[in-house]
């Protein structure tokens, strides 16, 4: 009798444990789908932790959408070809659509965060990897993401500082040389009256000269000519100077450094500035 009743107390529990078990498992299941759908909703940072923390707590984690997959493959082929700050958020897109339809997925979450560093937010860049190490990882995948991490703020702290004046003053002269190669073959023109002088051939007086400036480089090309009351016009001269600038910056007529003998263009390209040796100056408006 108490063998049979010992036997039967085990039962009742064995089957208070196969109810309880299932119930535990279907609330976990149940709590991470409402925290999908969260964030899914409105991907705050607060949404996508409670996703990651669900997820690290599940013994294994759902299947990848084919959709979500797609979007992955392709930032990372977008990824390895990207150059321009326009490439760049393709592919931070392309990971973000990643996420948002699988957010339990670590390695969308961590190339979403070399996205970010590519395009320079470091800030973000850095959430996105401590978002990444809440995951259940592997020691090694941990230590690399908390290195990168520490690279991270390298990078951000020297952003901040700015870049140097040297670089500064280069990036300039390159976008001033860009910027005027667009320019090619543009002409400028200025006509004044002329103070004098007469054709030694005809007799008639001379009534205007005319000069144009043709860019070609980074120079201008000025010629100029005179025109005579009857009509005629005579090729004077041909020279080719530098189009210059002031230190980093493009010269306009008031700047500093603007001296006698310098041809300059100014930033919108609508004319160039040109004072004569005699301190005259002459505007050539665009044609």
């Amino acid at each position: 009798m108490k063998a049979r009743t010992i036997l039967a107390i085990p039962v009742p529990i064995l089957l208070l444990l196969a109810i309880v078990i299932p119930a535990e498992a279907q609330t976990t299941e149940a709590d991470f789908q409402q925290a999908v759908a969260a964030y899914q909703q409105s991907s705050t940072l607060p949404a996508a932790e409670k996703v990651i923390r669900l997820a690290a707590a599940m013994p294994q984690l759902p299947p990848i959408p084919e959709e979500a997959r797609r979007h992955f493959v392709r930032g990372t082929a977008l990824f390895k070809d990207a150059k321009s700050p326009e490439d760049y958020k393709q592919v931070v897109d392309e990971f973000t659509q990643a996420m948002q339809l699988a957010p339990w997925w670590p390695d969308a979450r961590y190339n979403f965060a070399l996205a970010l560093e590519a395009a320079g937010d470091y800030a973000s860049a850095i959430l996105n990897v401590k978002l990444y190490l809440l995951f259940k990882l592997s020691g090694t995948d941990a230590r690399i993401a908390q290195d990168k991490i520490y690279a991270l703020e390298a990078k951000q702290e020297k952003a901040a500082k700015g870049p140097s004046p040297a670089t500064l003053a280069q990036q300039q002269q390159d976008k001033y040389k860009d910027w005027l190669g667009r320019l090619d073959g543009a002409r400028f023109s200025y006509s004044r009256p002329d103070r004098g002088g007469t054709d030694a051939a005809t007799g008639s007086p001379i009534v205007a000269q005319i000069n144009v400036i043709v860019i070609r480089g980074n120079h201008a090309v000025h010629s100029w000519s005179v025109k005579f009351a009857n009509g005629n016009v005579r090729e004077m001269g041909l020279v080719s100077q530098p189009l210059e600038i002031s230190g980093s910056t493009f010269i306009e007529p008031s700047a500093p450094g603007y001296n006698p003998g310098q041809y300059a263009i100014n930033n919108d390209g609508a004319f160039i500035a040109y004072i004569s040796p005699s301190g005259e100056r002459w505007i050539f408006a665009r044609q």
